[in-house]
């Protein structure tokens, strides 16, 4: 009986440090899919109107960047974007790692 209770305490210790690391990764690659979409579809000259747009993603995706972490430009009339930022994750208090995300739209 201890046994099994000292498994299923590992195993749940292990599904939450998964979902707590994966979280991150997802909101990551959902993100930099979108900002790539968006800036596809992008033709005229607005950049203010893309860093809002690109800031209400991150607001929906819960990313911590300010609108200094991105940089705009355009080049044969298609946008280009360089975003990056920190998410640090806590396990249970106990241990704190800190992620650095990055993506460069014109590579």
């Amino acid at each position: 009986m201890v046994k099994k209770i000292i498994f299923l305490l590992i195993a749940g210790l292990i599904i939450y440090s998964a979902v707590i690391i994966a979280k991150p990764h997802y909101n990551y690659y959902a993100f930099k899919s979108e900002v790539r979409e968006i800036l596809r579809l992008t033709i005229t000259e607005k950049n203010l109107q893309l860093n809002a747009e690109i800031m209400k993603l991150a607001d929906q995706y819960d990313i911590p960047i300010t609108e200094d972490n991105i940089v705009l430009w355009q080049k044969n009339e298609i946008y280009y974007a360089k975003i990056s930022w920190e998410e640090t994750v806590s396990f249970l208090g106990l241990y704190e790692k800190t992620f650095s995300f990055y993506f460069d739209t014109s590579e």
